[in-house]
């Protein structure tokens, strides 16, 4: 789990991402984000279009925090980002690895990007 530093519990904040965001497009993930302040803060978003189940919405949460918990230290500028799972999620049933691929694909923009 990321710390509570690193998470956005806002959802003023959550609306202003996914409205005014800038759009980075993974292959299984779609990723909000702009400038932020003190700390890099995420949330994950994950829509019941998905899979109804909570079980599998939750697990698939639970990876996508844990991928980021690990990648954190290599983001070199603070962003708020907002994570949200593509539709093509529900089919494909993807492993830890390949999500962790996609946020650190999306690391390495945000870090070219800051610069």
């Amino acid at each position: 789990m990321l710390s509570r530093r690193n998470r956005i519990g806002d959802s003023e904040m959550i609306g202003r991402l996914a409205k005014m965001g800038m759009i980075h497009r993974g292959n299984l993930l779609l990723f909000r984000y702009r400038k932020g302040g003190d700390a890099s803060r995420f949330a994950v978003n994950i829509s019941k279009k998905i899979d109804k189940r909570a079980v599998v919405r939750n697990r698939l949460r639970r990876q996508i925090h844990e991928a980021l918990r690990l990648s954190l230290p290599s983001l070199g500028a603070n962003f708020d980002v907002l994570i949200s799972a593509k539709s093509s999620v529900a089919q494909r049933n993807p492993t830890f690895e390949e999500l962790n691929q996609d946020i650190v694909a999306f690391i390495n923009t945000l870090n070219t990007h800051a610069k």
